[in-house]
């Protein structure tokens, strides 16, 4: 198996097994740093000199000079300095007014008015990219009537973050950043609640007002919602398939399908790897050397399966102590988002199980998975469930 291979693998496990046991770093016959357990990815991913981006390419060369480009050169996720800093902690402030309950509770009545609407016909991966997405731009302000429209937008606007996207998708998602700028300026312009009126607060509060770069962000908050989080819902349900427990016959019990989706973040990540890129020479604490320019390749699923961290780690417990992972991120860098992904997440299949999906029947445990460079996307079949003819409003 490839390296490059090993995020859409039907099992990737084996695999990262023996990358441990080979070393905690080590070079690939592409020239890759790779890091792979949990004490490499905690090094690189907590050290300053690693950046998100290469110091020569800071917009991917397909998107540069294009409005994608400069939405994706404005992006927290994917820049450094001050600037993004301060755009960091407006977003954490504007998050600490509202609660995941809320999210929760609005993904779980999006898809019950879903899955009612199509009379009991369930598409679970599309359920899990579309209601966190709607959940997310209707929390940040916008109108309920224009979230699917928006959701559409955002979703090809992602385009221009994969890196395996081709040339149709790249134009596409051109054109979804112009609309999106559009739409959040209109939304800044006329909305006086929702999040993204409360992060532009903070912003002010902070003495730094960017219009450019909170519009960026807005749109950076749905595409990053749109795919983590619908990976994270799918996996769940894999899970949910593959694991006997205690949470068989307790389909409503929020507390504890919460504590099924922690353990999947780490058991089988939904996102298996992130890159760092050497903005100068470095000696690490165990005197590994890394070049100015060198790319590491962190192998976030792996180090989520290190038993130096995780005791018995391939085993799936939610009843373990350290119930933490890498899949959002460790250090500087680390999602401040991780609660709300879980609580969409959580509404998301909480309603399935509610309109009769039986993830041990309906939900193969053994998935094939969509191609993609670090992303873990079950392909899952639709499913016919009794549905209800009482849909409730989103």
């Amino acid at each position: 198996m490839k390296i490059t291979e090993a995020a859409y693998a039907a099992n990737p496990y084996p695999f990262y097994a023996e990358l441990r046991a080979r070393a905690s770093f080590f070079h690939d016959e592409s020239g890759l740093v790779v890091a792979t357990d949990s004490r490499a990815a905690r090094a690189i991913l907590a050290e300053p000199a690693a950046a998100v981006r290469p110091l020569t390419e800071p917009v991917p060369k397909t998107i540069a000079g294009s409005t994608a480009g400069d939405v994706f050169g404005r992006l927290i996720r994917m820049t450094e300095g001050s600037s993004r800093d301060n755009m960091k902690r407006a977003m954490m402030e504007a998050l600490a007014t509202t609660t995941p309950a809320l999210f929760r509770e609005q993904a779980y009545r999006c898809s019950i008015k879903a899955i009612d609407a199509a009379e009991g016909r369930c598409d679970p991966m599309a359920l899990a990219f579309s209601i966190p997405t709607e959940v997310m731009a209707q929390q940040l302000g916008f109108n309920p009537d224009q979230c699917t429209r928006i959701r559409e937008q955002v979703a090809l606007f992602t385009g221009c973050i994969n890196p395996l996207s081709g040339l149709d998708a790249i134009a596409a998602s051109v054109t979804a950043a112009k609309v999106l700028l559009v739409d959040t300026a209109a939304l800044l312009a006329d909305s006086t609640l929702g999040l993204a009126r409360q992060i532009e607060m903070q912003m002010r509060r902070s003495g730094e007002i960017d219009d450019e770069l909170l519009a960026a962000n807005l749109i950076g908050m749905m595409s990053q919602t749109f795919d983590a989080t619908a990976a994270l819902t799918g996996q769940t349900l894999v899970a949910l398939s593959r694991h006997r427990g205690r949470w068989d016959d307790r389909e409503d019990d929020i507390a504890l399908l919460d504590l099924v989706l922690r353990e999947t973040l780490r058991h089988d990540s939904p996102i298996q790897n992130t890159r760092r890129f050497m903005a100068e020479d470095v000696v690490l604490g165990d005197g590994t050397q890394l070049r100015k320019g060198q790319t590491v390749l962190i192998l976030l699923a792996s180090a989520n399966r290190d038993a130096s961290s995780y005791a018995d780690a391939d085993r799936f417990d939610i009843d373990r102590q350290n119930l933490s992972s890498f899949s959002f991120s460790f250090g500087r860098h680390r999602c401040p988002g991780e609660e709300f992904a879980r609580a969409m997440a959580t509404g998301v299949v909480a309603a399935m199980r509610a309109r009769g999906l039986k993830p041990q029947v309906h939900i193969t445990n053994e998935p094939s998975y969509t191609i993609s460079a670090n992303a873990r996307l079950p392909v899952l079949a639709t499913v016919e469930l009794a549905g209800s003819a009482h849909a409730t409003t989103c």
